[in-house]
């Protein structure tokens, strides 16, 4: 059978599943984009297939794995600031998880406004990263949030939790930048333009290392 849920909404915008046996029947004589217009040609409803069905995965399913993926980061963070002896990586891994628990909030409030679910206690237990330094956090947790940014992007009624989304994806660049090593920072730019006389690109560095600073600083 196609790993794929086709949802129906109704004119009350009440979420529904076309039911699988029907799935089962139309499967086997059409692909899965020719049965999503055999379905809107069933119904006066409007089917739609989700980003992240194509693998089998419902919004609800990929927003419960999100919320475990960000809970585990939670948890590492904290583990992370109780063995650490620097003040900047203790006071970023407080900054952080307090970002993470928003997001958390959010986005479970509104995926469970938006799909008319509840999220069911021992649902969200946390999904530990591998990861043991700040510097891995950083990308670990901006590679799951612009993961399942993509997988809603386009769902209608979504566009909160995207800028949700954007807003996190913005605040953990602006950590991961100040949590760089001086040397290695746009302020430690000399202006020696040396390295625009390289540039492939022609790109004037040191100006634009400039606007980062103003932006980030």
């Amino acid at each position: 059978m196609i790993n794929i849920k086709i949802k129906i909404y109704s004119d009350m915008a009440r979420l529904s599943e076309v039911d699988a046996r029907l799935l089962e029947s139309l499967e086997a004589k059409y692909g899965p984009e020719e049965l999503v217009t055999v379905i809107q040609s069933l119904t006066p409803s409007i089917a739609e297939v989700h980003p992240n069905e194509a693998e089998g995965i419902s919004p609800e399913e990929a927003t419960l794995e999100f919320l475990r993926k960000l809970e585990g980061h939670c948890v590492r963070l904290q583990e992370i600031h109780w063995n650490t002896r620097k003040r900047n990586i203790h006071n970023t891994t407080d900054d952080m998880r307090s970002m993470l628990h928003a997001v958390i909030d959010n986005v479970a409030e509104n995926m469970q406004g938006l799909l008319g679910v509840r999220i069911k206690i021992g649902t969200v237990s946390p999904i530990i990263p591998e990861y043991t330094i700040i510097e891995d956090g950083h990308k670990a947790i901006l590679n799951d949030v612009l993961t399942f940014r993509a997988s809603v992007d386009g769902i209608a009624g979504f566009e909160g939790v995207l800028g949700t989304l954007d807003s996190c994806i913005h605040d953990l660049n602006k950590s991961a930048y100040l949590d760089m090593d001086e040397s290695t920072r746009s302020t430690a730019c000399k202006k020696c333009q040396a390295c625009v006389t390289k540039c492939p690109q022609h790109i004037n560095i040191p100006v634009e290392l400039a606007k980062i600073t103003k932006e980030y600083e």
